[in-house]
């Protein structure tokens, strides 16, 4: 893009005008006509003006490139809402930076003249005396504008004439769209009608209007002293939208049937829906206070017979039990002010510049999801690891013109000063559990549907917590379900499921979250939390990655099972919710980045030996990124150069002293300290899910104890490996074996050649070592698994244990088998892992959850020590066999 430079274009462009040809009959075109052509040539405190007023205010060059495709094509006429000089004059900044058509003219901005070079005003007004004694003054305003069409010549067509003007417009927007609809029916170039508005500080309108609104104008159509208020207080935040390009011939076409009249009040209203839609995609929809959405709240009709229902069955008031629905509605409520997310915005800025090396945004799944904010109601449905991630989608958002999210928080995070913040940027806050809590939870599920019936973006983590393990848990389906019941009353037309996988290089909460997987105790968040944030500001933690899945339009997933929500049966709901649930969770992991670190960790942890040489490592890691690479798995772009992006993890690790470096005479020798695997299980668990298959399927050969199986056996291997860690990873929502095993034979059989098919059909171990690497993969999981099942038999065989108790018996078993050799993965030692295995068991009839005096209490009978045992014998077979023999 070039600056602004004083050139003789506009005497080009002047001779272009006066040489074209006009047919016969028509009037003269008037001289004035040329003094409201955008030109290049302003002055030097001008310039200066233009570079601090309108520079700031981003104009996208996909946005420049769809106007200079469409310029090739036919003719340009630039819509804009209210006519304004400042405004005529921003748009000719910008269209000549970008070096887009100018416009050479504009109905209501007569006063533009006054900013044209001097030399072309006098000799205009030379020009015009001249016309005057030809023509007679009726012919001066007289259809200067129709010159410019005919010679397909770009004008700025503004909808309405400028505020608290007495004098009429020039040429009235009506006129204007009279002559091209006729134009466009006899001429053979197409016509483009380009909505553009400005996004004053991306402020979402409010319904209420103030004194100055009206005295100044409101947002969307300030005054000239507006006008210039904003260009000085928020050209920085501001953004230039651009709507729908209406093909005028197209339009004709579709609506032939109609008027002329009606044709142009059509073109009109479709214009200024653009605008609206355009603001709306980058606002969000009209801002309403918190007190209206409290006050819609309440006047509800459900709750409130709800409200009438639990007044007669507790023998309370009516007005007792609306104002206990009052409190709750104001723990929930957001309270919107794009203040505060300007504030923010200025903070995290600073922030993450000092904590990150950068973000990397998936710029083509963000436009599908700006596409489908146009068709319906979004709900983000980002992965959950840190606390940072909150901040992070807002952020993107709000730097890619979207509306900042509606965030559901945990209650855990209403704390002051955070708590009032987040709730200005947008957060409304949920208890952790509901249940049994029926005005809470009718109160929390209205406002989620206000929020859809509105038109907010929501956002909410499927997960409902962080993980601390590195693989996304299991979804609770509680805000899902609501959304879907949302829906299903009618909230919106259709409702948008937007997965989003956000990756870290480096976790802030790495410490905390290694923990707690011991057993500690989460700590609660408190206002002294953020005395400690100097410490995490003075470190670096690589990049963040964030990636959009392609989202799920539930009206398209209804229609294509042909399923109806409203007389479906409560069960089957709740089938279908846990189908979309899983089905969110597996693109989540399907879209979440490979980085660096976690590919060294994956290598590292999975090494038998104490040390690993520069060499094997290397040679490790280029095995298993080689097994996704080429089939759609993202990957950092630093994984292009493996020995480089690999070189700079190891010495990330050696800085943390995870790792400790030796200079050998034989080459670089890393060797791992058995107390920091934890901290490296972490990253291996982000990537973990992409080398299942593999995975699984060496499995097979270690269950059978033989290097020959039948594909049935292998089949029945990976069955039962999904059976086991149903509870554990997110398999397939569609035949997960299947898929596994197509999956695993096409990268093992035919491209790597670590297992060979046999002319009998009988799979062959090619590649043993190999085979049993990818095996060891899953050895601290059936490492935890196996303890769990000894705990279970050990001590809830004669009596009940609580869950709390148990896992803490667990802990101690784990221990203790690892000190006397009988663990070899330190990492086993998890109590996350332990209680995904304890839901295994209880999923399977094999211990029960007995309600005990308003507790539960674990129990193990009879018929579930026999399923146990079935499985426990499996189990064993799939434990890791020492270091000897296997290791490549």
């Amino acid at each position: 893009m070039n600056g602004w430079k004083r050139k003789g274009f506009d005497r080009k462009r002047g001779h272009e005008v006066r040489n074209t040809v006009r047919s016969t009959g028509d009037p003269p075109a008037s001289p004035l006509g040329d003094l409201l052509e955008m030109h290049g040539r302003y002055g030097l405190l001008l310039r200066l003006v233009f570079r601090r007023f309108f520079a700031p205010i981003r104009f996208s060059e996909a946005q420049a490139e769809t106007i200079r495709s469409l310029a090739g094509k036919g003719q340009i006429i630039y819509v804009m809402q209210h006519a304004s000089v400042l405004m005529y004059m921003f748009l000719n900044y910008w269209l000549w930076r970008y070096r887009l058509p100018l416009a050479v003219y504009g109905n209501g901005v007569a006063g533009f003249f006054l900013f044209q070079p001097f030399g072309k005003v006098l000799r205009i007004a030379l020009r015009t005396a001249s016309f005057l004694r030809k023509t007679g003054r009726g012919a001066l305003f007289a259809s200067r504008f129709r010159e410019h069409l005919r010679n397909r010549r770009p004008i700025v067509l503004f909808l309405r004439a400028p505020r608290f003007s007495r004098l009429r417009a020039q040429v009235q927007s009506r006129e204007i769209l009279e002559a091209l609809l006729a134009l466009q029916g006899s001429a053979p170039h197409p016509v483009f009608l380009v909505p553009i508005g400005i996004l004053w500080g991306k402020k979402p309108e409010k319904i209420n209007r103030s004194f100055l609104d009206l005295l100044l104008g409101h947002q969307e159509s300030p005054g000239l002293l507006r006008q210039i208020f904003f260009f000085a207080r928020y050209a920085r935040h501001s953004v230039v939208a651009t709507g729908k390009v209406i093909d005028l011939g197209e339009f004709l076409e579709t609506n032939q049937h109609l008027e002329p009249e009606l044709l142009a009040k059509k073109v009109k209203w479709s214009l200024y829906r653009e605008l609206d839609l355009a603001r709306q995609e980058i606002t969000g929809p009209k801002l309403k206070p918190r007190k209206y959405m409290i006050e819609s709240i309440l006047s509800h009709p459900p709750l409130r017979a709800l409200a009438r229902e639990m007044a007669r069955s507790e023998g309370k008031s009516f007005e007792k039990v609306m104002k206990k629905a009052a409190r709750y509605a104001e723990e929930i409520a957001a309270d919107y002010d794009i203040a505060y997310v300007h504030f923010l915005d200025r903070v995290l800025t600073w922030a993450w510049h000092n904590i990150y090396s950068g973000f990397h945004v998936d710029q083509e799944g963000l436009q599908r999801v700006k596409e489908c904010a146009r068709k319906g109601a979004l709900v983000l449905l980002p992965s959950h690891k840190s606390h940072v991630d909150y901040l992070v989608l807002s952020y993107v958002f709000y730097h890619n013109d979207l509306p900042p999210p509606h965030i559901a928080a945990g209650v855990n995070l209403s704390f002051w000063p955070l708590g009032h913040v987040f709730r200005k940027a947008g957060a409304f806050f949920l208890r952790r559990t509901i249940r049994g809590q029926k005005l809470y939870e009718a109160v929390f599920r209205t406002y989620v549907k206000k929020l859809l019936r509105e038109g907010y973006v929501q956002e909410f983590f499927p997960e409902g917590t962080r993980s601390r393990t590195g693989k996304l848990l299991r979804p609770r389906l509680g805000m899902l379900s609501m959304e879907i019941d949302a829906y299903a009353d009618g909230a919106c037309e259709d409702l948008f499921l937007v997965p989003i996988a956000i990756t870290y290089d480096r976790l802030v909460e790495e410490a905390s979250h290694t923990r707690e997987i011991g057993g500690a105790k989460k700590e609660k968040e408190k206002f002294t939390d953020l005395l400690r944030m100097p410490k995490f500001l003075t470190r670096k933690y690589g990049r963040v990655y964030i990636q959009f899945a392609p989202p799920l339009s539930l009206r398209e997933y209804l229609k294509s099972r042909k399923l109806e929500l409203a007389p479906m049966e409560p069960s089957r709901r709740r089938a279908l919710v846990e189908d979309l649930g899983l089905r969110i969770g597996h693109a989540i992991n399907d879209v979440t980045t490979v980085t660096p670190g976690a590919l060294a960790a994956t290598v590292l942890l999975n090494h038998l030996k104490r040390g690993i040489s520069l060499g094997d490592f290397l040679l490790r890691a280029s095995f298993l990124l080689g097994l996704i690479e080429g089939t759609g798995i993202r990957t950092t772009a630093s994984l292009g150069n493996l020995a480089r992006a690999m070189q700079e993890a190891l010495d990330r690790f050696v800085e943390d002293r995870v790792l400790e470096k030796w200079e050998d005479p034989e080459g670089t020798l890393y060797t791992l300290d058995s107390a920091k695997r934890m901290h490296l299980d972490y990253y291996k668990n982000s990537i973990l899910h992409f080398f299942l298959p593999f995975a699984m399927a060496a499995c097979a050969f270690r269950l059978h104890g033989r290097d020959t199986l039948t594909e049935h056996e292998v089949l029945e291997c990976l069955r039962f490996l999904q059976e086991l860690f149903e509870e554990e990873f997110i398999f397939p929502p569609e035949d997960p074996v299947g898929r596994y095993w197509a999956k695993a034979r096409e990268e093992l059989c035919v491209r790597k050649e670590v297992m060979k098919l046999g002319p009998d059909g009988k799979i062959l171990a090619e590649a043993k070592g190999q085979l049993a690497y990818l095996a060891r993969l899953l050895d601290n999981y059936f490492e935890s698994y196996h303890v769990v099942f000894r705990t279970a038999e050990l001590h809830l065989q004669d009596k009940g244990l609580d869950e709390k108790e148990f896992i803490k018996r667990a802990l101690l078993a784990a221990d203790r088998l690892y000190r006397r050799g009988d663990l070899q993965r330190r990492e086993s030692r998890s109590v996350f892992v332990f209680r995904s295995a304890l839901d295994f068991l209880v999923s399977r009839g094999c211990v029960r959850r007995v309600p005990v005096g308003g507790g539960m209490e674990l129990r193990m009978e009879a018929a579930g020590r026999e399923a146990m045992e079935s499985y426990r014998r499996r189990l064993v077979s799939l434990l890791p066999r020492g270091v000897a023999g296997d290791d490549w």
